[in-house]
């Protein structure tokens, strides 16, 4: 196996993680931790891509995510300029959530409250 090309550090494991559905910015992906966190990253800018986070979308591991284009976005292929975007993210503590993703350019915002909250009766992995 070849050396790493590129590595971020977290303070905490890494239990998820999901690319950019954009083939403009496939360098793009968002990490689920330990913790609970979600971080956005532009991994061509290594440690100082850190385009967006949240400290604490769960209360326990995110197992999954998704990240996914809406049907009024642009469709995947097409130029970041105005897209909506959604990251689903599902963890330990039992919840399921859906985050409005919203890129501008090379910005991206990640609201920090669930759209959606999904409170199914087993965990999600």
């Amino acid at each position: 196996m070849s050396k790493s090309i590129m590595k971020i550090h977290h303070l905490t494991s890494v239990c998820s993680l999901v690319f950019s559905p954009c083939l403009s910015h496939p360098l793009q992906a968002v990490v689920g931790l330990d913790n609970g966190s979600i971080y956005c990253w532009d991994l061509q800018m290594g440690q100082r891509g850190q385009l967006g986070r949240l400290p604490v979308a769960h209360a326990g591991p995110i197992l999954a995510l998704d990240w996914c284009n809406t049907p009024g976005s642009s469709n995947v292929g097409d130029t970041i300029g105005a897209d909506r975007s959604w990251i689903v993210s599902g963890g330990l503590d039992h919840t399921v959530k859906v985050w409005d993703l919203t890129t501008s350019g090379m910005s991206v915002h990640i609201a920090h409250q669930p759209t959606y909250t999904l409170h199914p009766s087993f965990f999600v992995c």
